[in-house]
């Protein structure tokens, strides 16, 4: 769905002035859906209209909906940095949990953790009735995912971890790959490698790559036949 503001709640800022009655708003919220709040130094721009940084907020919004609640906050920041704003940045998401099935996996820096990564994703594959040609896609998608991670992500630093999440949300299958670090540039030979990205984007229906000053995020997403959980 698109990002909706809830527009008939506006009243002065709480502790700016005494306010006798306070406008109220409501909505309808159903299970995985997401709210944002946000402090203004989010959109507000010194001269400039806030419904142009409502505009900014709502375009940069329609890049998060999908994704792991704690990645929100960090993904909208770094989306409207680039807009300086002197005043402090806050914002809060809330994502309302359903009982559609979830996956987390925290995953050492070791590629001998990588065959095991892909037993525990093929486990829980199969326990969602996501099997056949569509559990092989999601396989081969994670796999090159988190050997990425684990191959650049750490360049000339300690090694951490790489966070691996899935879910299922409306028939459809999410699988983020985030790591915490800095990624090595590319070699200069790289004629039998490199072919990662084209992989991911190949076997999944939707595929995102996003890196930010804490790290770097691949999102996929695999469409699920109707009887799918």
């Amino acid at each position: 769905a698109d990002p909706e503001f809830l527009d008939d709640a506006q009243s002065p800022p709480l502790s700016v002035m005494a306010v006798e009655h306070r406008a109220s708003g409501s909505a309808v919220i159903e299970p995985d859906d997401l709210i944002v709040f946000y402090s203004d130094g989010l959109v507000e721009r010194r001269g400039e209209d806030l419904g142009q940084g409502l505009q900014r907020l709502a375009k940069a919004a329609e890049t998060v909906t999908n994704l792991d609640v704690v990645d929100v906050g960090a993904t909208l920041i770094e989306s409207l940095r680039s807009e300086p704003s002197k005043d402090d940045t806050v914002v809060v998401s809330i994502r309302f949990a359903s009982t559609q099935p979830r996956l987390s996996l925290v995953v050492p820096t070791d590629p001998a953790e990588l065959g095991s990564v892909r037993e525990k994703m093929r486990s829980w594959l199969a326990d969602n009735d996501v099997d056949g040609e569509r559990s092989l896609d999601v396989l081969l998608g994670l796999g090159e995912a988190v050997a990425n991670a684990m191959e650049h992500a750490y360049a000339g630093a300690a090694p951490e971890s790489i966070h691996v999440r899935s879910a299922i949300r409306r028939g459809v299958l999410h699988v983020t790959v985030q790591d915490y670090g800095r990624w090595l540039p590319a070699r200069i030979d790289q004629s039998h490698r490199g072919r990662g990205s084209q992989i991911m984007d190949g076997v999944a229906d939707t595929f995102e790559r996003w890196t930010q000053a804490t790290g770097t995020t691949v999102h996929l997403t695999f469409d699920l036949p109707p009887e799918t959980p």
